[in-house]
């Protein structure tokens, strides 16, 4: 806003900011009640605005500096000529968290704290952590698939969902982009402006660096080993490890005021070694079940006989590299319009080559390196984006990008059919690893973006549209070359396998059938942002989001004609297309006092996000159309090493899974609703309390439509409480046999939607800014945070995998399979505590000190109590909820007898019950649960404490050399204290299955506790957690930077 001395509004004024660092301008005028706005200004600052007018004496701020998502509110005043007022000031930095654009959930990470908080893996996930509801890469305790991720706007999702990370090289353990070239970050939740959207998680965006008129550039490197890697209580030391990272990053004017560069280079390795090798040294990493000399004849065999070469059997290296460069852009046309190109580029690998001794089984497989298998993954990433100022009223902004993301498997030697041997009880494996004989993924992505805004008195009206276009393809066919098992060495060497099994296509024009398919979603929003009064905004928006599936799968005659569950008729060539999805929006801001020191915000509204697409994909490849399987017991009678030669090509065994998506089926979309209030406090400290609440509106629901209703029930509580009775889906209550509509097909999975489920948290953070002086003259800056979130989170189906089968299986339920009740979240953290702290000083005279540390200490992931066997006759094992026995009595158990190479188990009934008892009452969930079926997810791992620690020298050179700097790295700085703190303990798939179903035995369903180890050669009581090894130990990174 421009007034005059008399605070009269003033039209007409040239309002003119100048980026210092680059010398960019922007410009516009103030329209006539005096208003004005600059659109689409570069992140950062410095900035100084100056407002002029003939007639009037020039007014000038200076020092302002622009967080990503913030908007700057400046009033200035010009005074006539003829009366001497000052026309210039300087303005501290303001409080980018009192802003009267800010309504809902969000959290800024600046340059400053990426340059300064620890980090080892220079991943999002080390910045998103400073978001107080953020837990891992779950938002709000959410899945983490449902989360967006932008960089400079775009989309930078892995949105087919099959990394853990969410983003595209995450299987092969890279990240999206080099933190060097990273500028600031922005997480939110609830925003409620609608051109954010994609998510019902949370939303990432990192805006990259960019060049400025002074050449400025870093060098740096990092590296760690074994010896920079602690250990925890009776742990044993680490094995061997080197990991290393080097990179630069250089910016600068190609053309003074007009035209910059940035670019940003960097490769890091990380190599370690195999668990087990043949050694014969009988140490930890001996694999004892397989001798030296078998391993070595088997080699022989491969090569003589059939002239392969099947590699070794010790220890391997396993290595991870990956290169990154990126490269930006940005010119400025004129005053009026600014054009930003900028390239992404990943190229990763990572080595995988599994090896265990199994404590479960008789029958341990060892790998021989030729077994392994290669993960590549490359991503390109091109961004084209156009700001323009059109007239004082209209700006533009226009944003197109395309991506292309390779995945795929590449066996680690030549082509050849995957060869299990049996050596006494365990295995030896060679051959093309049969899961990566055909196994890639392409993903191209186009995204078209244009954001219209008009600024109309107290009214700024914004129009958009916001449209992606996304090209699949995903193959995946187990055993393409065959799998061949032999049952002893001797018939490895004349050819003579005792089993065999092989998947092909179905189409002989296509013989790596793929699940393929476009995707087409377009979004189209409006938004009006209403200054009601100088003190309160409010923001009211609509969206509509049109996912469109313009390719449809092969269509399977026999599922058309089949009656499912529910009286369900569906084609597998159907599927969810054109479902709108509309997503209003209400936001509001109130300025408290007037004075930006206290602020009020909230709103409420519909966001709607998406699936990860292989979910999706799952129709498209389990059709039962595109490929064949072939199995075979005895196997054939001659061993073939061709490839493309493999016997039996005969359709001997139908598909097992059907996979099948409601027509009407939907994205999810959530209710959200938040209230918040923001204080300063003295000392600069700021604080904040929000409360968030989200509805599920769409979410998932799997059912197997395969599977006939109950048959009755199994009473499970030997006392006869009927709280212990479980439905059963096999043909009679006491049968085995699973009752399916159609016994070709094992499972037939559908997709549809459900509404239940709810998360909520609420949230107290202080938070302290940079600034210096705080302890007198010898400290130069001092940032601190503090946060507490309290959150539940419930859902019928946490989505934990990429299989429709999966998705449904490992959900564990108390009942009925395919209507699972809303329940404790996988992603839910009840309890989330994080505080970090940045201390510059010169410990050095003129030489900056910077001692950073990071406090995260949070409530155990929740896992489900479950039976190891199939209680409810679906077919599925370890998907039943435990009835929790009240005392010897109300469980019927039986001994395990000799089975599967382990003994018969000598203990008595009553010795096992006094077992299972301790079991129970050591959890005080278990134990609250007696006599009750438990529900999912109601137990919880231990509590972690995680505290990170960085320190930062800056070292003596001569001031034209530019700036040297050391730097040290420990994450879990407790164990580094004490080998007894900082413990990480998990449950593995956050699923423990506790008591053994043993089977209906003399008419009664039998159980045991406790599992034969194989290892340890006797009976053991199951453990509660596992501790998980690396995540436990302290871990140094050194590093040296140089800055100019």
């Amino acid at each position: 806003m421009v007034k005059d001395n008399n605070g009269t509004p003033l039209p007409g004024v040239n309002i003119v900011a100048v980026h210092e660092p680059s010398g960019t301008k922007s410009g516009t005028y103030s329209r006539s009640d005096g208003r004005f706005n600059i659109p689409g200004m570069r992140v950062g600052g410095p900035y100084t605005i100056t407002a002029s007018m003939i007639g009037y004496k020039e007014h000038k701020i200076e020092n302002i500096n622009l967080a990503l998502g913030e908007d700057k509110n400046l009033s200035f005043v010009l005074v006539e000529e003829a009366v001497e007022m000052e026309g210039s000031e300087i303005v501290a930095e303001r409080n980018p968290i009192i802003s009267d654009t800010r309504t809902g959930v969000a959290q800024s990470v600046s340059t400053k704290e990426i340059e300064n908080l620890p980090t080892i893996s220079r991943s999002f996930d080390d910045f998103t952590r400073l978001t107080p509801q953020f837990s891992g890469n779950s938002a709000a305790g959410r899945n983490n698939r449902y989360n967006s991720i932008l960089i400079d706007g775009a989309v930078n999702n892995d949105l087919f969902g099959l990394a853990a990370s969410g983003t595209p090289g995450g299987q092969a353990g890279t990240q999206p982009i080099s933190l060097d070239a990273i500028q600031e970050f922005q997480v939110e939740i609830a925003p409620y402006d609608v051109r954010k959207g994609g998510f019902t998680g949370g939303g990432i965006n990192a805006v990259t660096r960019s060049g400025t008129n002074k050449y400025e550039g870093s060098g740096y490197y990092y590296f760690r080993n074994e010896s920079f890697v602690g250990k925890y209580e009776n742990a044993t030391s680490y094995a061997n490890l080197d990991e290393k990272v080097a990179g630069f990053r250089i910016g600068g004017p190609i053309i003074k005021d007009q035209l910059f560069f940035f670019v940003n280079g960097e490769y890091s390795t990380r190599t370690t070694p195999t668990p087990l090798g043949i050694l014969g040294n009988g140490k930890s990493n001996d694999f004892t079940g397989i001798s030296s000399s078998d391993a070595q004849r088997a080699i022989r065999i491969l090569d003589s006989v059939y002239n392969y070469k099947a590699g070794g059997y010790g220890i391997q290296d396993l290595k991870r590299p990956n290169t990154k460069f990126f490269a930006r852009l940005d010119y400025n046309l004129n005053n009026q319009h600014r054009l930003t190109l900028r390239h992404n580029f990943v190229d990763a690998s990572d080595d995988n080559l599994s090896q265990s001794l199994s404590s479960t089984s008789a029958n341990s497989g060892f790998r021989l390196s030729d077994a392994g298998y290669e993960f590549l993954s490359t991503t390109n990433s091109t961004v084209f984006q156009v700001n323009s100022v059109i007239t004082n009223e209209l700006h533009n902004e226009a944003i197109i990008g395309y991506s292309t993301v390779r995945d795929r498997r590449k066996i680690n030697g030549s082509p050849f059919p995957a060869i299990n041997v049996r050596i006494g009880s365990n295995t030896l494996i060679a051959g093309s690893e049969n899961f990566s004989q055909a196994n890639s993924l392409d993903q191209d992505i186009l995204e078209i973006t244009n954001n219209l805004t008009y600024y109309m008195g107290d009214h700024t009206i914004m129009a958009g549209t916001h449209n992606e276009f996304f090209s699949f393809k995903n193959v995946f066919i187990r055993d393409f070359y065959g799998n061949y098992t032999f049952s002893n060495l001797d018939s490895l060497a004349v050819g003579s396998p005792s089993s065999y099994g092989l998947s092909y296509s179905l189409d002989t024009n296509n013989l790596k059938p793929s699940a393929k398919f476009d995707v087409q979603q377009y979004g189209f929003y409006v938004q009006d942002m209403w200054r009601v009064t100088p003190t309160m905004n409010v923001t009211l928006g609509l969206r509509f989001d049109l996912p469109v599936l313009p390719t449809n799968p092969t269509n399977n005659p026999t599922v058309d004609t089949t009656v499912f569950a529910g009286g369900l008729k569906l084609k597998t060539s159907e599927v969810p297309s054109g479902n709108l999805l509309f997503s209003p929006r209400l936001g509001f801001n109130w300025d408290v006092k007037g004075n930006n020191t206290t602020q009020v915000r909230g709103g409420i509204g519909i966001f709607s996000g998406r699936t990860p697409y292989v979910w999706i994909s799952n129709q498209y490849g389990n059709t039962g159309i595109e490929i064949g399987r072939t199995t075979t017991n005895p196997g054939p009678r001659s061993f073939r090493t061709d490839v493309n030669n493999q016997p039996g090509k005969v359709y001997t065994a139908p598909p097992s899974e059907i996979d099948l998506t409601d027509p009407d089926f939907k994205l999810p979309q959530v209710y959200r609703l938040n209230l918040g209030v923001d204080h300063e406090l003295p000392m600069g400290i700021t604080g904040t309390v929000d409360f968030l609440l989200s509805k599920n509106k769409n979410d998932i629901l799997y059912q197997d439509i395969n599977l006939v209703g109950s048959s009755g029930t199994l009473q499970l509580s030997n006392s006869g409480d009927e709280d212990g009775n479980r439905v059963r889906y096999t043909t009679t209550p006491t049968s085995t046999t699973v009752n399916k509509i159609r016994s070709q097909y094992s499972n037939v999975i559908y997709l549809t939607n459900a509404d239940y489920g709810y998360e909520y948290s609420f949230t107290t953070q202080l938070r302290k800014s940079f600034s210096a002086g705080l302890f007198g003259s010898f400290d130069k800056g001092f940032f601190a945070s503090i946060a507490y979130t309290y959150g539940r989170a419930f859902d019928n189906n946490s989505g934990t995998s990429s299989q429709a089968f999966s998705n449904w299986r490992f959900n564990p339920v108390k009942q009925d399979p395919n209507n699972a009740p809303s329940a404790t979240s996988n992603y839910e953290t009840r309890h989330r505590i994080i505080s970090s702290v940045v201390y510059d000083f010169e410990f050095i005279p003129k030489y900056t000190t910077t001692v950073s540390l990071f406090y995260n200490g949070f409530s155990g992931r929740p896992y489900s109590t479950t039976y190891d066997g199939d209680v409810n006759g679906d077919g599925q094992t370890s998907n039943d909820l435990i009835y929790v026995p009240k005392d010897r009595n109300d469980i019927n158990i039986v001994p395990a007898t000799a089975s599967g190479g382990a003994p018969a188990d000598t203990r008595t009934a009553d010795q096992i019950w006094v077992a299972l008892d301790e079991y129970i009452s050591g959890d005080p969930v278990l134990r609250k649960s007696r006599g009750k079926i438990i529900s999912r997810n109601a137990s919880r791992e231990p509590w972690t404490n995680r505290l990170d620690f960085r320190l930062a020298q800056e070292i003596p050179v001569a001031e034209q050399w530019g700036k040297f700097e050391l730097t040290a790295d420990i994450l879990n700085l407790l164990n580094f204290l004490n080998e007894s703190w900082g413990l990480s303990e998990f449950v593995n798939n956050q699923n423990n299955s506790a008591i053994v179903y043993r089977g209906i035995i003399s008419g009664k369903p039998a159980f045991t506790f406790g599992k034969y180890n194989f290892l340890t050669k006797e009976y053991e009581n199951p453990k509660r957690t596992q501790v998980s090894d690396l995540a436990s130990r302290w871990q140094l990174q050194l590093g040296v930077r140089y800055t100019f």
